[in-house]
């Protein structure tokens, strides 16, 4: 798959599949471009994702089964930018064992830094997010910004459930991912239609920081559920 942040100025990211410095003789993997002149000229930042600090080792070039699922960057810096890896050496159809990783720069993709761990144990139970469909940053506030993760995850070990996860920071570190889509903290998530019956979500697909999230913290996502008889199987949250 192929997934781009496009900015003004001409900068836009790009992660995929390819070849390093266009050499045929070279096994394909995944790899994460850059481009300060809309699409002219590029640099391979991918070297600089695996060299993260702190990733884990299981993510390394040298094994296959690791891919580049998304990439974004800040609205309002360009040099804010994050990379979502996972690795699906269990080859589960499902995400269920799948390793989904994130790591963030703020110097344009000259260096990076592993994020942690997307797991939530705060409220007693273990929550984490195995797969992500989707990923955003908000634009910064009193020198924090956020990453909002949407896929698919585990609760307990019971699969699959749709999850909104957020990591803030006011770098590269200090920051910590939460299970925003926990409806003991976060009791606000709506389903627009008052009249329709609750929905438990199998995957989260679209995740977007509203344009007020400066001031009263929305968040909209796409969900949805295997049950396609209940609004359509497809639904917005907020």
């Amino acid at each position: 798959m192929v997934a781009a942040s496009i900015l003004g100025g001409g900068v836009i990211f790009v992660v995929g599949s390819g070849q390093e410095d266009n050499n045929l003789d070279e096994d394909w993997g995944p790899r994460v471009w850059k481009s300060d002149d809309s699409g002219v000229t590029w640099d391979d930042l991918t070297d600089n994702v695996w060299d993260a600090d702190g990733l884990p080792s299981n993510f390394n070039s040298g094994n296959s089964d690791v891919s580049f699922n998304y990439v974004a960057c800040a609205l309002d810096d360009s040099d804010f930018v994050a990379v979502a890896l996972v690795d699906d050496s269990s080859g589960d159809t499902d995400y269920s064992d799948d390793i989904q990783a994130v790591v963030i720069s703020d110097d344009g993709g000259d260096n990076f830094a592993w994020t942690g761990d997307i797991v939530d144990t705060s409220e007693g139970d273990v929550s984490e997010l195995t797969r992500a469909f989707d990923m955003k940053i908000s634009d910064e506030k009193n020198g924090k910004r956020n990453i909002a993760l949407g896929g698919t995850g585990l609760v307990d070990g019971f699969y699959p459930y749709g999850r909104v996860f957020r990591y803030e920071t006011g770098g590269l570190t200090g920051g910590r991912w939460v299970d925003a889509s926990n409806s003991d903290i976060y009791g606000g998530w709506d389903n627009i239609n008052d009249t329709a019956p609750d929905i438990d979500s199998y995957a989260v697909t679209k995740v977007q920081f509203a344009k007020s999230w400066l001031a009263d913290n929305t968040v909209l996502v796409v969900s949805h559920t295997g049950n396609t008889t209940v609004s359509g199987g497809t639904y917005l949250q907020s």
